[in-house]
């Protein structure tokens, strides 16, 4: 599928100063092309207008020590999987798509 992001303000971690109105093309969930404006002839692309709105890569957490509770109840591998979900279901939400693991209880990266 093929989508259009429109009227993006972007930061794109290259250029000091982020890039206005900005339209990025993107083909099957990754960037494909960045126009400095909207595109000609979009097909059956979906167009999403973003109005100005900030567009910006995920960000990542270089340092962090994860720590889980251990329900006796749970089998290690049951309790890294379900923390592990968790875990990658708050860092999406909050913008965070990398992590480096600085440690943690029973050597369990993420």
């Amino acid at each position: 599928m093929r989508t259009i992001l429109t009227h993006a303000t972007l930061i794109d971690c290259v250029n000091p100063v982020p890039r206005a109105d900005v339209s990025l093309v993107l083909e099957e969930g990754r960037i494909k092309e960045i126009l400095a404006a909207a595109p000609e002839g979009a097909g059956d692309a979906l167009i999403i207008d973003l109005k100005g709105a900030y567009l910006l890569p995920g960000l990542w957490d270089v340092h962090i020590h994860p720590d889980f509770p251990q329900p006796a109840e749970m089998s290690l591998a049951e309790q890294v999987t379900l923390f592990g979900h968790k875990m990658m279901a708050a860092l999406t939400e909050s913008g965070i798509t990398g992590m480096r693991c600085a440690g943690s209880h029973h050597y369990m990266d993420v």
